[in-house]
């Protein structure tokens, strides 16, 4: 089946608008991107959103900033203070003031912003990401392309590193605690030492952020093979070690997605241990996240994938 004879993707979206014209003119807009088999639920404010969002069946959900009763940034907080997974919330505003459109990123927490009047073309262009990083009711749990990022890894370890990966498990929808996973095995045995992690953020055609995480005897092998020398979790030039083995891995990645005809880059890696970890996690929205779990001579290896974009975008 060719790409054109796809079926559309089927995405239920909530629309929250104050003004009867307003929600009819986004969801014809929207219908006419032909990006997804659009189910529209409509609300007249926040407090008539509250009531008919569902968790787990809201895919996008659009708020305009001024309404009565509670506004769109009002309405957000509410929603993300209430349910701890959260779709892509977008901001509908003809607002021209930088100071309101920073008060929504930093107190809503705001995926993107739809401006008005609406512009077909920019709207299709934004919305594509959005809908692309919305997990597929009817498929599967993975993250689109993930496949890249996996292959890169596995690939990088064994080549760079003389390090083959055995792929495990998969935990999927919600990322799992890396610190937790780490610290405890599978089968109770005795906590590893420490664990090492490289953190990465993609963009472009994907938005990613990326954790490869190593048990600390996985990453000392990992690092001394690279190096050509004997290196342990206190040697000075470790995490340089590793964190060129991330850079080798974001760099395949790189090239498996431009294959697919995805542009993206990303940014160079940082490497933390677990004790450091939880002061680097942001809070920011997601829209679906996974793990994948390898085994190893050396130790076992993992990667988090979390797919979603960073407020500011304009659509």
């Amino acid at each position: 089946m060719s790409p054109e004879d796809e079926m559309p993707r089927r995405i239920r979206a909530l629309i929250v608008d104050d003004s009867l014209t307003s929600r009819m003119m986004i969801t014809r807009s929207l219908s006419q991107t032909g990006l997804a088999d659009f189910e529209f639920i409509e609300a007249g404010d926040g407090i008539d959103g509250l009531d008919k969002y569902r968790e787990g069946e809201t895919d996008l959900v659009f708020a305009d900033m001024h309404m009565p009763r509670m506004g769109g940034i009002e309405f957000i907080q509410k929603l993300r203070s209430l349910h701890s997974s959260c779709p892509p919330c977008i901001m509908i505003t003809a607002e021209k003031s930088q100071e309101r459109m920073l008060a929504a990123v930093n107190q809503a927490r705001v995926d993107a912003f739809l401006l008005k009047p609406l512009d077909q073309r920019r709207l299709r262009e934004g919305l594509q990401k959005l809908v692309d990083s919305v997990p597929d009711r009817a498929g599967s749990e993975t993250i689109p392309h993930e496949e890249c990022a996996v292959g890169a890894l596995t690939d990088i370890l064994q080549r760079a590193c003389d390090l083959e990966l055995r792929r495990t498990d998969r935990v999927g929808g919600v990322m799992a605690d890396p610190v937790a996973t780490a610290d405890v095995t599978d089968e109770g045995a005795p906590r590893p030492e420490n664990a090492v992690f490289a953190l990465i953020s993609f963009m472009g055609a994907v938005h990613w952020s990326v954790v490869i995480g190593f048990e600390q005897r996985a990453a000392e092998v990992a690092a001394s093979k690279f190096a050509g020398i004997e290196l342990d979790f206190e040697d000075p030039d470790f995490g340089d070690a590793i964190g060129e083995v991330a850079n080798m891995i974001g760099g395949q990645a790189k090239r498996l997605m431009l294959e697919q005809g995805l542009v993206a880059d990303f940014s160079l890696p940082t490497v933390v241990s677990a004790r450091d970890i939880r002061f680097l996690v942001q809070r920011g929205a997601r829209t679906n996240a996974g793990q994948i779990r390898f085994d190893s001579a050396a130790g076992r290896v993992w990667m988090g994938i979390t797919a979603g974009l960073n407020a500011g975008l304009l659509i």
